[in-house]
C-alpha cells in the first residue's frame, strides 16, 4: 500500500477522484462482505479449537499474553516499546518453536517475519488475508498474531478480521480474570 505522502501531485489527485467517485466505497463494501462471510465459518466450535492466549491484567488493561519472541519481530529500533529488553521465559520460547511449524499449530505470520526480517503491522496487513484477497496469510493466522502480539482483548476484538466466536471466547476470559480480582 503506498501511503499518499509518498505520492506524487498527480498520483494523489488520481486517487482523491477514485475515492470521490464512489469507487473506494463499493471496494470496501466488497471487502467488507466477503470478511462477513470469512467470519461466520468461524463457528463456536471451530473457535474452540483454536488456540486462546491466555489472558492476563497488564497495569490495568486486559491483554493477551505476549510473546516478547513474537513481538521482537515487529517494527523497527524506532519504535517506543521495542520490546528487546523484556525478558524471555521458557513457555515463550517454547511457544515460539510450535509457531514456526507447518501446519494447524503452526503460524504463517510468523514463519513469514523469521524468513524475511522484520516488519511493522501495515506491511503484514499489506501481504493480505487470503481468504478475501487470494494472497497473503489466513484469517486465523492474522488474529493469532494479534492475540501473540499482546493486544488488549477490546483492541484484538475491534479489528475487522478478529472474529465473532473468537471474540466471545476472549470476553469470557477476561470477565473471568475480572470476578477473580474482584474476589481478591
Amino acid at each position: 500500500m503506498t501511503k499518499l505522502t509518498d505520492m506524487s501531485p498527480a498520483e494523489v489527485a488520481a486517487h482523491m477522484e477514485w475515492v470521490n467517485s464512489g469507487e473506494a466505497m463499493k471496494a470496501m463494501e466488497e471487502y467488507d462482505n466477503k470478511m462477513a462471510l470469512v467470519l461466520a465459518k468461524v463457528t463456536p466450535e471451530i473457535a474452540a479449537e483454536r488456540d486462546l492466549q491466555e489472558i492476563v491484567w497488564v497495569g490495568d488493561v486486559i491483554r493477551f499474553r505476549e510473546n516478547v519472541l513474537v513481538s521482537r519481530l515487529i517494527g523497527s529500533e524506532k519504535h517506543p516499546r521495542h520490546p528487546n529488553d523484556l525478558p524471555v521465559e521458557q513457555w515463550m520460547v517454547e511457544q515460539f518453536a510450535v509457531l514456526l511449524q507447518e501446519g494447524e499449530k503452526g503460524n504463517a505470520i510468523v514463519r513469514w517475519l523469521v524468513n524475511n526480517g522484520r516488519a511493522d503491522l501495515n506491511q503484514i496487513m499489506d501481504q493480505g488475508i487470503l481468504e478475501t484477497h487470494d494472497r497473503g496469510f489466513s484469517q486465523k493466522d492474522h488474529e493469532q498474531f494479534v492475540m501473540l502480539h499482546g493486544y488488549s482483548v477490546s483492541a484484538g476484538a475491534g479489528l475487522s478480521y478478529f472474529s465473532p466466536a473468537m471474540c466471545v471466547r476472549a470476553d469470557e476470559g477476561a470477565d473471568k480474570l475480572t470476578q477473580e480480582m474482584k474476589e481478591l
